[in-house]
Parts: structure tokens; sequence; C-alpha cells
């Protein structure tokens, strides 16, 4: 089945819901035009809480916005790169090796290398006005309508996330306070402007991995608020919304085709490709939704895991990581068993979902960490929740190949999370 019979573009759905002859359209748009930003914010703020009206619907009123949210981000973004995008990135550069691909692994000598010294931590650019942030508040999923703000968003975000909000990468060696004040800020532009814009963007790898450098900087806890966030934002949007459901239609339109050959057929790595290359161009732009339909399709049938662990190869280091997600999440959704009778075992659903996520992990192609999961299990070992435990110590078994959870305490497990 070619890509192209896959129906992934959402903006059809973009609908204006509102009257922009209206009069009170007319006079936020007037204010808006004469620069007169604090009134228009009030207005804003009142057309959401008494009319229940999400202004930045009218395309005119959206344009305004995100006219004026380029100027209020180009300080910042002209900081990060000053000889323009084909420059590149100061922070893809030394001292900072913050490349697309990651951070550089394992500075060796501190005093040898500038990015270790604290005068490194001084911002690059502005921090980005209050204003902004009230303004993305209001323009929510509709950013998506100028990709050029959005993908300088996320960038200014990730300079916001390091410099501001105290989150700097482990391979720095370096201890900052972290801003709780800024990475809130930051977590709910993310989650409700970030993912659900990423949705009405039909199949965008590139911006999906913009959105994963920012989160990336975040520990495992916050983005899994932010995922939550984000999947109650995105069906709270009716454009997010109709995005999630035709992702939903599509992957069954996949999944009715991962009946692969036999091991021995020369064909099989030809039909595991294609079907790949589907379910990761579907999940793309709405990784939360493509996980859900996917650990549902590993928990009821089990003979599944295995052909959707050999296609879940080539998507994004974002949706690995809202699969992960997505399975921690069911412990408290789901009103399933996950014990045996016994007491001794998991549910063979329970197996289906670990063994899918710690396969399809382990076999990733962006060396999935496995760092990301252990302060959760840390603090679910100190919580005393057996099954999670039990989750979690499948999922690590089957990406290491070590049960290295059956041994551990959870007095060290304590004295890692002090320190």
């Amino acid at each position: 089945m070619p890509a192209a019979q896959l129906e992934l573009d959402a903006r059809a759905m973009d609908r204006p819901l509102l009257d922009g002859s209206a009069g009170h359209l007319q006079l936020l748009l007037s204010l808006m035009k004469a620069g007169d930003w604090q009134h228009a914010v009030l207005m804003l703020d009142w057309m959401q809480a008494v009319l229940g009206v999400q202004a930045a619907n009218d395309i005119a009123i959206s344009t305004a916005m995100l006219a004026h949210l380029n100027r209020l981000l180009e300080p910042c973004y002209k900081a990060l790169y000053p000889k323009g995008p084909l420059g590149g990135n100061v922070l893809h550069k030394q001292p900072y090796n913050l490349g697309p691909k990651g951070f550089s692994p394992g500075f060796s000598d501190d005093s040898q290398n500038p990015g270790l010294s604290p005068e490194a931590l001084t911002p690059r650019g502005p921090e980005l006005e209050p204003l902004g942030y009230k303004l993305l508040e209001h323009a929510g999923v509709y950013v998506y309508r100028d990709p050029e703000v959005l993908v300088m968003l996320l960038r200014v975000l990730k300079h916001e996330l390091l410099f501001y909000g105290g989150m700097v990468p482990p391979e720095w060696l370096l201890q900052q306070q972290a801003n709780a004040e800024k990475i809130l800020q930051v977590c709910k532009v993310l989650a409700e402007v970030g993912l659900p814009a990423l949705s009405v963007n039909q199949a965008n790898r590139a911006l999906a991995y913009e959105l994963w450098e920012v989160l990336e900087l975040l520990p495992f806890h916050d983005r899994a608020e932010v995922y939550r966030q984000g999947l109650a934002s995105c069906s709270a949007c009716p454009p997010a919304a109709a995005a999630g459901q035709m992702a939903v239609k599509a992957f069954k339109k996949v999944k009715a085709r991962l009946a692969l050959p036999d091991k021995a057929d020369k064909g099989r790595k030809d039909v595991v490709r294609a079907n790949a290359n589907l379910l990761s161009k579907v999940s793309h732009a709405t990784p939360l939704q493509v996980a859900d339909q996917v650990l549902w399709q590993a928990a009821s049938f089990p003979n599944a895991v295995e052909p959707l662990a050999e296609v879940l190869k080539l998507p994004n280091p974002l949706t690995m990581d809202v699969l992960t997600y997505t399975a921690l999440f069911w412990w408290g959704r789901l009103g399933r068993s996950k014990m045996k009778e016994d007491g001794a075992n998991e549910e063979d659903w329970v197996s289906g979902v670990a063994d899918l996520v710690g396969i399809a992990c382990c076999n990733s192609k962006h060396n999935f960490k496995l760092h990301t999961l252990l302060p959760y299990l840390f603090d679910e070992l100190r919580g005393g929740d057996t099954p999670a435990v039990l989750l979690l110590r499948s999922i690590i078994r089957k990406m290491t190949g070590v049960d290295g959870v059956r041994g551990f305490r959870t007095q060290r497990s304590g004295f890692r999370l002090s320190g």
C-alpha cells in the first residue's frame, strides 16, 4: 500500500467557527493592529472566560498573534543563529555540542573544555517575555498555521530550559539549580501548543525531532506529565482530535497488513521495511494516539507482538518515549487484573505490553536510553508499588537481557534518589 493512500492531512478540519464580522472580533483585531497588546490580552482573556471562545480560531486574529510572536521570538532566535538558519545553531557547536542527534557523550577534561565552566551557562539570548507565553496560551494548536514560528518557538524553548530553567544535560557535568517555575511554564507550552500543533502538521519528521530535542532535556516524570496534558489538549481541540482519529484509522490499515512472511523468506525484509515506513509516517505527527493503539494491539493479541516489534524500528525517538510512557500510564487507567491468581506471575496482556516495549526500544535505531526509566523505577520501589515494578522489570529484562531488578534493594534506590 503506497504511503499516499494514508489520509493524514487534518488541515481540512481546521474550519472557522467564528463570524469574522462580529463586533468583538473586529475590536480585538483593531487593538492588535494598533499594537495595544495589553488591552488585546485582556480581551482574549474575557472571550475565553466569559464567551468560551478561542479567538485564534479566526484566521485574521491568529495571523496577527503569530506575527507578534515572531517579533518576540526573533531576538533570542537571532542570538542562536547569528548567521541565519543555514549558518547553524550555536548550541550545536563548541563548547556545547548539542547536535540534532543528541548530546555528545563524555567530556574527559573539565579544564580543557569551556563548555564545562560556569561561564558557559551565560544565556546566549534574552528570555522570552511573559507576553509571549500569554499569546501562546491563547494561540494553542493554531500556531501550526505558521510553521516558521513553530520551529522558532521550539528552538527558543530549548534555550529557555538550558539557560533559564537549569536543565543542563548530564554530559556537561555541572550542577545548576533548576527553576521550577520556568520548567512548568515550558512544559505547559509543550503540552498545549507543541503536541497539538505537531498532530495537525502532516507527517513532519523534522518537526517531531525539533520537539524531541526540547523534551529530552526534561526528566521522565516531567515528560510524562507533558504527554498526559498533551493528550487532553489534543482531545479538546477539534483539528488535533480529527488528526488523532485519522491516525488511528491509518494505523488500522497498516495493522491489517502485518502478516509477515517466514523468516526464511527472502522477501521478508522488504515487507518489514514497507510496513515500518508506513507506521513511521503515521506516528510522526500523532505519537500519543499511535502508541495507544499499538499497545492495545499487543495486549489483546499476543501473537501480534513480534510483527509489531519488527516494524517499530523506524519511528522517531519521541514515538519510542511516548510508547514507554503509555505502557506505564495503563497501570492507572485499565481495570484489568495485572497479576494471575497465583500472585507471582503477571497476566498475559502485561507480558505482551512489556515484551513489545522492551523489544521495540532495544531494536530501535535511536539507541533508546535505559536511564529514562530508572528514576521512575526508583520512585515505584520506594512507594512499594509491586505490580509497576514487575512491568518495569519485564521491560528492562527485554531491553538489556539482564534481570537487574530482581536483587535490587529499596535502601539503595533511596540513596540514589537523594544523591
